[in-house]
């Protein structure tokens, strides 16, 4: 008998375990192993269902995803095909097995054909009883088979059931436990399903979030923050996806860059590719990254792989601009005229903050971080518009990004805002 469960990728391991231990029991039972016929990698997606009266009831589940349809929030799971034992003698099969309980009788199916489970509840609602003897007594257990031929069922008593059959009732009640050790991984995975949990992240939406974090304070490694007291952008991405807080970050024209890094890498082949990006090709070419620190790293690294990639095929084609200088002396407080580029909101710790983009006359690049920006000009700026300023600041730190001369400020003071 063929069944398939799915189990969440870290109970694997458990899973596997404990089947051995089972085929080792039915090695001395005499009794066929469970065979593992296949095993891959399925997504689902979590879906919330808010009942109640005052709307205070979260059912959580996992639902299959359809071919072609991108899951915001994906699960990956192990879908593993297995082939039990059959205890069978002649035409009479053991499909399942009773335990009297003080409330009733507990019902155990051993197979999962409809007319089989319907027969096991029939006479697990009666006393048990063994149709074979008929003997009038109290009973803890008893099987119930299916005659192949006829389609018959009977119900007899365990210490019958090798005189019916020939089977041997400890091999039956094994049988039984084997069928309840997979609900088991089963009833794990529920647990899983309520929890709430994640297990996996969009490709496309994660490496989206990895270029707007990138293209706005840059790439931190982790090897650059491990050197210092940075989080690292596969961190600081997957922490803004899991608080599901995004309203702060505008990612619509980042996912269309997500979908050119998943190409350009899909595209690499030939002997001369890298172990990097033959890594990389493998995890962008699924629709969901596992939630695991060495598939993160190694899959937001593809972005500044990309664009400089990009830069340099591009470099000798674009067209001269002056480079960036920094701006003054660190600590120095200056004036300027200045103009506002971009905002660009990013969740922290301390609430949502902006990350401001300048420009100085001479071109020179400045960057404020602030939660303090006016909100005439937010908008403004929000709109697509460049907003042209007078300012005090003080110079904080002179940085670089992306080969860019970088001024860092702080204390920034508008004096007057252009119209």
């Amino acid at each position: 008998m063929n069944r398939t469960i799915l189990i969440e990728p870290s109970q694997k391991e458990i899973f596997i375990s404990r089947l051995k231990k089972l085929n080792n029991k039915a090695n001395g039972f005499g009794l066929p192993e469970i065979k593992v016929l296949s095993t891959r990698e399925v997504i689902y997606e979590r879906k919330f269902k808010i009942e109640g009266r005052n709307h205070d009831i979260i059912h959580s589940s996992l639902v299959p995803v359809k071919p072609g349809i991108e899951a915001k929030e994906p699960i990956i799971l192990q879908e593993i095909s297995l082939e039990f034992p059959i205890v069978k003698l002649g035409d009479w099969q053991v499909v399942g097995k009773l335990d009297a309980h003080e409330s009733g009788n507990l019902a155990y199916a051993l197979t999962d054909g409809a007319d089989d489970n319907a027969a096991l509840q029939r006479y697990a609602g009666a006393s048990i009883c063994c149709e074979h003897c008929n003997m009038k007594r109290k009973r803890i257990s008893s099987f119930v088979l299916r005659d192949g031929a006829s389609g018959q069922y009977k119900e007899v008593g365990s210490s019958c059931l090798e005189d019916f059959t020939g089977i041997d009732p400890a091999a039956a009640l094994f049988l039984a436990k084997m069928h309840e050790s997979v609900r088991v991984a089963e009833g794990e995975l529920d647990e899983f399903s309520k929890s709430g949990r994640s297990n996996a992240v969009s490709t496309r939406y994660f490496l989206a979030v990895v270029n707007a974090i990138t293209q706005t304070t840059g790439f931190v490694s982790n090897a650059k923050a491990g050197s210092g007291s940075l989080a690292p952008t596969w961190d600081e991405a997957l922490a803004f996806i899991l608080s599901k807080d995004r309203s702060a970050m505008d990612l619509e024209p980042h996912l269309e860059h997500a979908d050119r890094i998943r190409e350009w890498f899909a595209t690499k082949d030939g002997p001369g590719l890298t172990s990097f990006a033959r890594n990389v090709k493998l995890l962008l070419g699924a629709d969901a990254l596992a939630i695991k620190r060495q598939h993160l790293a190694i899959a937001a690294a593809a972005v500044p792989s990309y664009w400089r990639e990009m830069e340099g095929a591009n470099r000798s084609a674009a067209p001269a601009k002056p480079p960036s200088r920094h701006v003054g002396t660190v600590g120095q407080k200056m004036n300027a005229d200045l103009c506002i580029e971009r905002a660009i909101p990013v969740d922290s710790r301390f609430g949502v903050v902006d990350i401001v983009l300048l420009s100085d006359s001479d071109g020179n690049k400045l960057v404020w971080k602030t939660s303090a920006l006016p909100y005439s000009i937010r908008q403004r700026v929000m709109d697509g518009e460049k907003v042209e300023i007078k300012a005090s600041f003080k110079v904080k730190a002179h940085d670089e990004y992306k080969e860019t001369m970088q001024t860092s400020v702080t204390h920034l003071k508008i004096l007057d805002e252009g119209k």
